[in-house]
Formats: C-alpha cells, structure tokens, sequence
C-alpha cells in the first residue's frame, strides 16, 4: 500500500491539487506509521529517508512524531535535524516539544533537558503546556508506579503558579482529573500532591480551592 501510495515531497499551497497532496501526504504517514510500529528495525530507514526528501514542515513534522517512539538509534539524528532548523520559531517548536513529551520514550529528565534548550521560553504559555499537560496526558509515564510523574508535574504546579496562577490551575486539572479513578496505591500517591499543591505556601487561592475539590471527592 505504500508503495502504490505517491510522497509528494514539494508543499506548494498554490497548487491546483493542493488538497488532494495533503490528504495523500497524510494517508502515507499513517501507513508509515504502522509500518515502523510494526517492525520498526525494517523500515525505519523508509521514515527517515522520507524526512530528508521532504522540504515542508508537515511531512517532517510527521515523521518526528513517528521516530520519537521508537528506540533505534537512528532516530537522534532526525530529531535533532527538526530541533536545530525551528528552535527558533516558538510555534514550530511546540510541535518538536509536543512529540517528545507524549512519546512512550519521555522521561523527566528529558522534559528538563527541553526546558533547558535554546527556544524554549520559560514564560510561554503555549511551551508550558506543550511540555506539561501533553505529559500529564502521557499516562504510561505520567502514572510512574512510585509516583514521581505526580510528584514532577506538582513540582512545576507550583513553581507556574508564582507567576502564571491561570495556567497553573489549568495544569492541576489536567494532573489530577484522573483522581478518583486510580486504585488505591496510586490513587495515595496523588493524593500526597494533591495535599503538598494545597499546603504549598503563596498557591493562589483558586489553585487550593481546585485541590481541595479533588481531596474532597476520594
């Protein structure tokens, strides 16, 4: 099928079949994707050789989310290729960040490692939540069996909520929304953020408000 499915490469949003390649373009990258899930050893090269033969955002774009879940090796260069060409453009950005956050290989450590990038804006709302609440819906590692994902995001709840009190409280809804359906172990280890977020001094009174609505309902 994805042989008999055309990549084209050139993005020309002046062209009479506009549409028609963009909707191809997205039919290859799914077929793609499943390809790469499938057996990724065979054909990773087939992704990466599409992202350097393309020359537009949405089929890189594309690529880069498939390349950020799976672990060969291969995938560091095209991943660092998309960062270093729109570090620079804080829109574009959020997209790299988006995929390396909701990606099966996340880590806290790699979140921190983003933050501490050229282009990342501490105080951009849209890169805050390109990180923290794409990660708080990142469940396989935001629900770490010892609680260190509660932990880390409570941890950037508070130090938001200092100076963005709105966006903080955004991100207590997203970290915790989930509260009462978790079983018991994990269900406490939230439960402890949930009271640290409450306690935490300087919290805006909305922000212990919302806490104490998901206290109230365990």
């Amino acid at each position: 099928l994805l042989e008999k499915t055309p990549n084209p490469k050139t993005y020309n949003p002046f062209s009479k079949n506009f549409v028609h390649e963009m909707k191809v373009r997205k039919l290859r990258n799914t077929i793609l994707s499943y390809l790469v899930s499938f057996d990724e050893e065979k054909y990773v090269s087939l992704a990466i050789e599409q992202y350097l033969e393309s020359d537009n955002f949405n089929n890189k774009g594309a690529i880069v989310n498939i390349l950020a879940n799976i672990s060969d090796p291969q995938r560091e260069n095209v991943l660092h290729d998309f960062y270093e060409r729109w570090k620079n453009d804080k829109v574009v950005l959020n997209h790299w960040m988006i995929a390396m956050a909701s990606s099966k290989n996340c880590t806290i450590k790699m979140l921190d490692d983003i933050q501490n990038k050229d282009g990342f804006d501490p105080k951009n709302p849209n890169h805050l939540r390109s990180i923290f609440r794409v990660f708080a819906n990142n469940l396989a590692i935001y629900h770490d069996s010892k609680g260190k994902g509660y932990k880390y995001l409570t941890d950037n709840i508070i130090r938001i909520a200092n100076f963005n009190p709105v966006l903080a409280n955004q991100f207590v809804q997203a970290a915790f929304v989930d509260f009462k359906k978790l079983l018991d172990t994990q269900k406490s280890l939230m439960q402890k953020q949930l009271i640290r977020l409450r306690e935490a001094p300087g919290v805006a009174a909305s922000i212990r408000e919302r806490a104490n609505n998901f206290l109230g309902e365990s």
